[in-house]
């Protein structure tokens, strides 16, 4: 089974890093700033990666605290707090949760 599960997380941070090269590719293609080498992108989508999984840990462990199974906008709203500028957004809207996410994985 653990091998079966080294698998499906290679083939998710393979997943992550195609996804974020198809961002970068098409920032660049919008913007005229400079072009991104492959190991750049390879490292970003690393990044990624690993910024999702401690955000992910952190909030089953908000969730588990509250005595909850499921993961809510209030954990979302406590891991949030590591950055200002996401604390000032608006959060009823579930609309924001990727906005919020993102911010809080580059605002550090």
């Amino acid at each position: 089974m653990a091998q079966a599960d080294e698998v499906d997380e290679e083939r998710l941070k393979s997943a992550v890093g195609y996804t974020v090269g198809l961002i970068v590719k098409d920032f660049e293609e919008k913007s005229e700033g400079p072009t991104f080498s492959k190991r750049t992108i390879s490292l970003l989508g690393d990044l990624v990666y690993r910024q999702t999984e401690t955000a992910a840990v952190d909030l089953q462990l908000f969730a588990r605290h509250a005595k909850r199974t499921t993961v809510t906008m209030e954990d979302v709203k406590l891991i949030s707090r590591r950055s200002d500028t996401i604390v000032r957004l608006p959060t009823s809207n579930p609309t924001s949760i990727p906005l919020v996410m993102s911010l809080l994985f580059f605002s550090r």
